[in-house]
């Protein structure tokens, strides 16, 4: 017997917005969000669109003349099997409150080039609400990415004004196949191994153990305590080192104690990424703020931490905190890198910048407050789960329903280099994507931790999918529960 009532369907934000604008033409000027959607849905009746939608594209026509808007998520993995084709790993929990410190796993959403500011709120249920001013992430295209330094496998494509960039299939991909490797931009790895590599245990760079059975280990000239496992590993590190090392810098030191007992792994990184930048230029290898380096930098989604927190339930109770916080890394990472306090060592960080002085902007974007708050947004967004990040890898997209993992070898070999493996078929032009939550959580529980992340409601197709069946549906208790118990602890 044939359904007389066809099932309806949730259109792209894509078809959305086109469908929002030739509506807008067909209603009176100044018309309601209620009048033109109701105008969709005549020219739709297959369509479900909700009001609160409609309102979000019409605030991105209002405020945003390139039509960009929140992507529905953009992120890379941390998903980290051990065996492709196994089925998605539970991640690890985070503690909430330590948000605001670079924990997330991976990186928000992406505006297809420029820096457009996201001011959107829609994606919000109504069980969190977000401040009707909160931003959203913003990024660029690496102009200077060359894909095909890691595979052919793969292109870059900009998806529409809604989506943002990502990355595709530029062939068929077969299940279990590996799409590409990739070793880190940099590396802020796990405690333990950094632990290990202050006392010479792993190489300062690849984190191999020491002493390697190929050649024996090259210690810190200026004897910081630091190893390399080759000459290779000590060139590629050299520089950025200098600027962190205690002997060279010590001005560094009250920085690299802090990061270590906070275990704020934002902050490591991006005390490295400077550090790397500043190497660079003291040994002449290119103008400050140009170079594929830079570009790395400026490419990635970021969002200042004192916009980035907005996102989380009962943000206010911990904001005058966290700024404390933000205040005293600020000033320790200004005297580790820009100007120590101690003539001594300020003279010694002289000498690395070879005397040289940043041009004002650089300067600013480096060293500035808002700056630095930004340095580290970008780094808790693109930080891979075990703290490295990638130039090509930091392109994928989120979805709840993965078509590829990321997988890590084991410690003892190379524990920064990744490996991309499709987890099932994937045709040419299919996009590429990966997830940063469980899987394995309910609809409800996946949609609240992208949000509290920034992400907005997630709308992968799962999701859509799952948000149909449940329609009419009684909630669930145990998620219910646990949201009760999050808004009595205030996280």
């Amino acid at each position: 017997m044939s359904d007389s009532n066809p099932a309806k369907i949730s259109p792209t934000d894509a078809d959305l917005l086109a469908a929002v604008t030739k509506a807008q033409s067909s209603v009176a000027d100044g018309s309601g969000a209620s009048k033109i959607t109701a105008a969709v849905l005549t020219a739709h009746p297959d369509w479900v669109v909700a009001e609160k939608r409609v309102r979000k594209v019409l605030r991105i026509q209002k405020g945003d003349d390139t039509n960009t808007a929140p992507a529905t998520s953009s992120s890379p993995s941390v998903e980290t099997e051990e065996n492709a084709g196994a089925g998605p790993e539970p991640q690890t929990p985070t503690n909430p409150k330590k948000r605001t410190r670079g924990k997330p796993k991976s990186k928000l959403n992406q505006a297809t080039s420029g820096e457009v500011p996201r001011t959107t709120d829609d994606r919000d249920n109504g069980e969190n609400p977000v401040p009707p001013d909160t931003q959203y992430p913003i990024s660029q295209l690496n102009q200077d990415l060359r894909v095909d330094e890691w595979t052919k496998r793969v292109e870059v494509k900009v998806f529409d004004g809604m989506k943002g960039k990502g990355l595709v299939a530029a062939e068929d991909v077969a299940e279990g196949e590996v799409i590409w490797k990739e070793d880190p931009f940099i590396y802020c790895p796990d405690w333990d191994i950094q632990e290990a590599q202050s006392v010479g245990l792993r190489c300062a760079n690849c984190a191999l153990p020491l002493p390697s059975p190929r050649s024996p280990p090259i210690p810190c000239p200026s004897q910081c305590g630091l190893s390399w496992c080759n000459r290779l590993c000590y060139s590629r590190s050299k520089n950025a080192h200098a600027f962190l090392c205690l002997g060279q810098n010590p001005a560094s030191t009250p920085l690299l104690d802090f990061v270590r007992a906070d275990q704020w792994k934002a902050l490591g990184a991006w005390s490295r990424v400077v550090a790397l930048l500043l190497g660079e230029w003291a040994a002449g290898d290119g103008k400050p703020g140009e170079g594929k380096d830079w570009s790395m930098l400026r490419s990635l989604a970021g969002l200042s931490l004192k916009e980035r927190v907005k996102v989380l339930p009962n943000w206010q109770t911990t904001a005058l905190a966290d700024q404390q916080l933000w205040r005293r890394a600020h000033k320790l990472y200004v005297e580790a890198l820009d100007k120590p306090t101690n003539p001594d060592a300020a003279k010694k960080l002289s000498k690395l910048k070879k005397n040289k002085t940043l041009p004002p902007a650089i300067h600013e974007e480096l060293f500035s407050y808002d700056g630095f708050l930004i340095g580290l947004g970008k780094m808790s967004l693109n930080l891979e789960s075990h703290g490295a990040l990638y130039r090509l890898h930091s392109h994928l997209n989120h979805s709840c329903a993965p078509n590829i993992s990321v997988q890590h070898p084991l410690l003892d070999t190379q524990p920064a280099k990744i490996s991309v493996v499709a987890k099932r078929p994937i045709a040419r032009g299919e996009e590429l994507t990966v997830t940063y939550v469980n899987p394995r959580n309910s609809l409800k529980k996946r949609r609240r931790e992208l949000k509290e992340w920034g992400f907005g409601e997630c709308q992968c197709e799962r999701c859509l999918e799952e948000e149909k069946a449940r329609e009419g549906k009684e909630g669930d208790d145990d998620d219910d529960l646990e949201d009760e118990l999050r808004g009595f602890l205030g996280v």
